[in-house]
């Protein structure tokens, strides 16, 4: 029956943000393999750690302090990721 779907308005209401958000495809793609499952969404921050935590490994030059200041982190937390690789 997911084929017959063929706009966004074919969707029960409460799902349609889903939709709108993803896309009408992707929707019924997500219905078809996650359907009736509990999913969790991650937050961004924790789909990008370790890209971001790369790029400070990249970008320092020995100056803790001065890479705390572009990523907005405290000094202690740019430790942590270039001392142990976090």
């Amino acid at each position: 029956m997911l084929n017959k779907i063929k706009e966004i308005s074919d969707i029960p209401k409460e799902y349609r943000e889903f939709a709108e958000v993803i896309g009408l495809d992707a929707f019924i793609k997500l219905v078809r393999y996650m359907g009736g499952c509990l999913v969790y969404v991650p937050l961004e921050s924790c789909v990008t750690r370790a890209v971001r935590n790369r790029l400070i490994r990249k970008a320092f030059n020995g100056d803790y302090k001065a890479v705390a200041k572009t990523y907005r982190m405290s000094e202690g937390h740019i430790r942590r990721i270039i001392d142990k690789g976090e």
